[in-house]
């Protein structure tokens, strides 16, 4: 649900970061506060479900593998 990541590739992404275009960095911020955003909706309502903890121990996991949610 990620604006940028519906509309551009990686790909085209990284286009626009070699060629230092400005719109590359206001894709990646879109990105970047989506990210945050659906981080602290998830972080609260597992704190509403009582199941914080867990919630957290599997985003750890899956941030510091690598893996996509």
């Amino acid at each position: 649900d990620c604006y940028t990541c519906t509309h551009y590739t990686r790909a085209y992404l990284r286009h626009l970061f070699k060629a230092d275009e400005r719109l590359a960095a206001t894709l990646a911020s879109i990105h970047n506060e989506r990210f945050i955003v659906r981080m602290v909706d998830d972080a609260r309502e597992a704190i509403k479900d009582g199941t914080y903890f867990e919630y957290r121990d599997e985003f750890l996991g899956n941030y510091y593998s690598g893996k996509k949610p």
